[in-house]
């Protein structure tokens, strides 16, 4: 796999799109190892890979990948950068992505999910997901950490929402860690988590 290009030669983040790349290598490897635990016959599908940064070490992990990009010109940089066979670069809407024909045109049952979702469409996502739990076997994502800890509120707590019911349902949801600002670029103004 070639090394990533230098800095000022990567697509830039587009506000319409809600980007942020993460960057923090430490943050990208625990998200890596977390998605990739008990893979079985799974295909991992990653939800936004942007420039590449989680995708590498995805790839590193799995045998095959599926990624799904809405920006063209990030799309066009994956292929470029990250030719790798066991990589597929779909260039889309997630929310438009038939996830059951995808499984199936993988030969898998079921899919790993994961991906740094862009802060607004990550309840969009989340509830597509809620939709093929059956076929969804664990999502990794990261999320805006008000999000994440709405999720996993406990009854009582003010935090404990509609959201939180309808996700408790099919899933068991869990925070592993925090995730700065500074870890992204462009810097967001919320935490992850």
């Amino acid at each position: 796999m070639p090394p990533p290009r230098r800095r000022d030669s990567l697509p830039r983040a587009r506000k319409r799109f809600g980007q942020h790349f993460l960057v923090d290598n430490q943050a990208l490897e625990a998200i890596a190892m977390l998605a990739t635990q008990d893979i079985e016959q799974d295909r991992v599908v990653e939800i936004g890979p942007g420039r590449g940064a989680l995708t590498r070490p995805l790839l590193a992990r799995v045998d095959r990948l599926v990624a799904i990009e809405i920006d063209r010109d990030l799309v066009a940089h994956l292929q470029a950068e990250l030719d790798d066979p066991k990589l597929q670069v779909i260039e889309g809407d997630v929310l438009s992505v038939d996830l059951e024909a995808l499984a199936a045109s993988e030969n898998s049952q079921r899919i790993l999910v994961t991906g740094n979702l862009p802060y607004n469409i990550s309840a969009p996502v989340l509830f597509k997901l809620r939709e093929h739990a059956q076929l969804v076997r664990r999502a990794v994502l990261t999320l805006q950490k008000e999000v994440a800890e709405r999720l996993v509120a406990q009854p009582g707590n003010r935090q404990y929402s509609l959201v939180t019911v309808l996700l408790g349902q099919c899933a068991h949801v869990e925070i592993h860690f925090t995730i700065p600002r500074g870890a992204f670029r462009p810097v967001p103004k919320v935490e992850s988590a």
